[in-house]
């Protein structure tokens, strides 16, 4: 179990150094303060709200199926945005 948990934390902080890392290269999202601040509130967020939510949904609803498939559904959107933002920045005229 340590393990899985460590891998899943290491992902977590990967993602967020990535994507502090977008964010401070691109002049749309304002200052590096500002972007910082925003998406520190962000991520923290999630990991405040994110559990309980989680417990939310697999006592509510449909059990362990929807609340994993609710945390997929999450990444996988998270992802295609970030997808979506790399895109719009090769396209930018600052990236040529």
């Amino acid at each position: 179990m340590w393990p899985g948990a460590a891998g899943v934390g290491l992902t977590v902080v990967a993602r967020n150094a990535i994507a502090m890392g977008m964010l401070l290269l691109d002049p749309a999202f304002g200052t590096a303060t500002g972007a910082s601040g925003l998406l520190s509130v962000a991520f923290f967020g999630g990991f405040a709200l994110g559990a309980p939510a989680f417990g939310a949904i697999f006592n509510i609803t449909f059990g362990a199926s929807a609340a994993w498939s609710g945390l997929i559904f999450v990444a996988l959107s998270g992802s295609a945005l970030a997808f979506v933002l790399a895109l719009v920045r090769l396209g930018s005229p600052q990236q040529k």
